[in-house]
C-alpha cells in the first residue's frame, strides 16, 4: 500500500506539473511542491513496514526454534540482550535515529520549498492562464483518486499494526484539499476572475510552513516524552493537525466523552450536539 501510495503521489505530482506548465496557474505551481513533498514520507513508511515485517518473521523463527528444541524462552530473551536479532535491532535503530532525523529534514524541505514559492509569487505579476477549463478535468480526476486512496489508507490505519499509514493518509488528504482549491481557482479564472488563483497560491505554502513548525515541535516533545511500556508510540512525523483535518469525527468523539464526563450525563446524545 505504501509503494502504491508513493506511485500515486508521483503521478499526481506529474499531473500538477503538466497543469502548471500548460495553464500557467500559480496555484498549481504551489500545489505541485506540496504534493511532491509527500514522496519521501511514503518512502519512509514503506521502509519501516518492510523492516517491521522482517523483525516479525525473525521473532516467529525464534519462537518456532524454541518450540521444537524445548528450550526455555529465557534463552531467547538472553539472545536479545546479546544483540543477536539483527532485524529487531534495525527497527530500533530506525525508530531512534532515522525517524527524528527524517522529521527535521522533512520540516526543512517544507520550509525551504514554501519560502521559495512565496518569493516567486512576490516577484510574479498578473498571469494570464491558458485553457483553464481543460485543465480542470485533469485536476478533478487527480483529486478524486487521491481522496479515495487517502481514506483507504486512513481506514487501514485504524488497525494498530498499520498505524503508520495515518500520517501518509492525512497528508494525502491535505493534497486533495489543495487540488480542490486549485480546481476552484481555475474555474474562477475560466469565468474571468484570476485573483483567486494567486490567493490559493499564497495559502498553500503558508500551510507548508505551519506543518514544518508542528514537525519541529513534535520532534522536541518526542525527545522528552517518556516511553511507557505497552503504550502506542506516535512518531514525530505523524502530524496531529493534519490528522484533525483528515478525521474530525475522531476529535468529535473525544470531545463528546469529555463533555459527558464534565456534565455527568450524555450531552453527546442530545439532538443539538449531534446536529453540531
Amino acid at each position: 500500500v505504501s509503494i502504491i501510495g508513493m506511485s500515486l503521489q508521483a503521478i499526481v505530482a506529474i499531473t500538477m506539473l503538466i497543469v502548471w506548465r500548460w495553464s500557467g496557474s500559480l496555484s498549481a505551481m504551489s500545489a505541485l511542491w506540496l504534493v511532491s513533498a509527500g514522496l519521501p514520507l511514503w518512502m519512509l513508511v514503506a521502509v519501516m513496514f518492510y523492516c517491521r515485517d522482517l523483525a516479525r518473521r525473525e521473532q516467529e523463527d525464534l519462537d518456532e526454534i524454541a518450540r521444537h528444541s524445548g528450550s526455555d524462552s529465557a534463552l531467547f530473551d538472553r539472545a536479545e540482550d546479546l544483540e543477536q536479532r539483527p532485524a529487531a535491532r534495525r527497527v530500533a535503530w530506525l525508530d531512534k535515529f532515522v525517524v527524528p532525523i527524517f522529521t527535521l529534514l522533512w520540516a526543512a524541505i517544507h520550509v525551504t520549498v514554501s519560502t521559495l514559492v512565496l518569493r516567486r509569487l512576490d516577484g510574479v505579476g498578473t498571469v494570464e492562464m491558458v485553457s483553464p477549463s481543460q485543465n480542470v478535468l485533469f485536476l478533478i480526476i487527480a483529486g478524486f483518486v487521491t481522496f479515495l486512496f487517502s481514506y483507504y489508507a486512513l481506514g487501514m490505519a485504524r488497525v494498530q499494526a498499520w498505524r503508520l499509514l495515518r500520517s501518509t493518509g492525512s497528508f494525502l488528504l491535505i493534497n486533495t484539499l489543495a487540488i480542490g482549491a486549485c480546481v476552484g481557482a481555475l474555474v474562477f479564472a475560466w469565468q474571468g476572475y484570476s485573483s483567486l488563483d494567486r490567493a490559493v497560491a499564497w495559502v498553500i505554502p503558508v500551510v507548508g510552513i505551519v506543518l514544518a513548525g508542528e514537525l519541529v515541535l513534535n520532534f522536541i516533545l518526542d525527545v522528552y516524552r517518556p516511553r511507557v511500556p505497552d503504550q502506542e508510540h506516535r512518531y514525530s512525523f505523524d502530524s496531529r493537525l493534519l490528522n484533525i483535518v483528515a478525521e474530525p469525527s475522531r476529535v468529535g468523539h473525544g470531545l463528546a466523552e469529555t463533555v459527558n464526563y464534565q456534565f455527568g450525563f450524555e450531552v453527546s446524545r442530545s439532538w443539538f450536539y449531534q446536529l453540531l
